[in-house]
């Protein structure tokens, strides 16, 4: 009896695996590169300016993702660590690092982006 036992056990983690070995071609055919909103930190390229009214938020303008996403104007909130001045960084290429926290109605076109690091990596945008 333990001999069956065994076996059927067997049987059913083989017949698990075969399952999720199958399982893997399909979802990697239609896997979708990872989302930004995941909660992740994620890397952004861009041009550092001040929005000109209301609270005056620094913008991250023809901003790119680390993987050439393009993403339009990103609003930045939180702080600019990194950046010295950023008032002194203005129309300066900059790379951030943050989570992106989607669109609200009033974010600019690419939504915002709760910064964690930003340095500057020119001294004029491209």
């Amino acid at each position: 009896m333990k001999i069956r036992r065994i076996g059927s056990l067997t049987l059913s983690f083989a017949a698990l695996a075969a399952m999720g070995l199958a399982a893997l071609p399909a979802r990697a055919a239609s896997g979708k590169p990872a989302s930004l909103d995941d909660g992740r930190v994620h890397g952004f390229s861009g041009c550092l300016v001040e929005e000109p009214t209301g609270i005056h938020y620094f913008d991250l303008k023809s901003a790119k993702t680390d993987d050439g996403q393009t993403m339009g104007t990103l609003r930045l909130t939180s702080s600019l660590l990194g950046i010295a001045k950023p008032e002194e960084s203005l129309n300066r290429e900059v790379h951030v690092v943050g989570d992106y926290r989607g669109h609200s109605p009033s974010d600019p076109e690419g939504g915002h982006v709760a910064v964690e690091g930003a340095d500057v990596t020119a001294n004029q945008c491209s």
